[in-house]
């Protein structure tokens, strides 16, 4: 065999390695962007749950939520803020998973189970939805929320 020949069979084998290994990574690249996804969505829900359980502590809060979800207009300038903050961090959290996965059911339980407490939020969400979130997600939320509750 000549110098040549032992030259293409070493680029030919360092070519077949390179290929695998580029191989072998991304396979390992996609494995860990699942685990992130899982660990975002996660991370996602607990603040929602942590954000409702200080809600369910908070019998102050719970009264003028109350109130705020079913507009009854009783609502002082300092209640109308929480309640806004409130139901701000809510929905962003869901814009969020949202954007994640767009087919995510979770996102659409979330949205549809505030939707359904009472008529304020609807109102709060047509009032500053537009002026908040992403034009796309308040159509999601629009077209696919409000309208199978309808």
């Amino acid at each position: 065999m000549s110098f040549d020949d032992i030259s293409m069979v070493a680029q030919l084998s360092s070519s077949v390695a390179t290929f695998a290994v580029a191989i072998l990574l991304l396979r390992s690249l996609r494995l860990q962007h699942k685990d992130s996804v899982t660990s975002l969505g996660v991370g996602m829900t607990d603040s929602l749950t942590e954000l409702l359980s200080i809600m369910i502590k908070d019998a102050e809060f719970s009264d003028l939520f109350l109130r705020g979800v079913e507009s009854d207009g009783t609502l002082n300038k300092i209640e109308t803020h929480r309640y806004n903050v409130f139901m701000n961090v809510y929905f962003l959290q869901i814009q969020e998973i949202w954007e994640y996965d767009s087919n995510s059911t979770q996102s659409r339980l979330l949205a549809m189970a505030m939707m359904q407490t009472g008529p304020g939020v609807y109102s709060w969400f047509k009032r500053v939805g537009p002026i908040l979130f992403k034009p796309e997600f308040v159509e999601y939320v629009e077209d696919e929320i409000v309208a199978a509750i309808k």
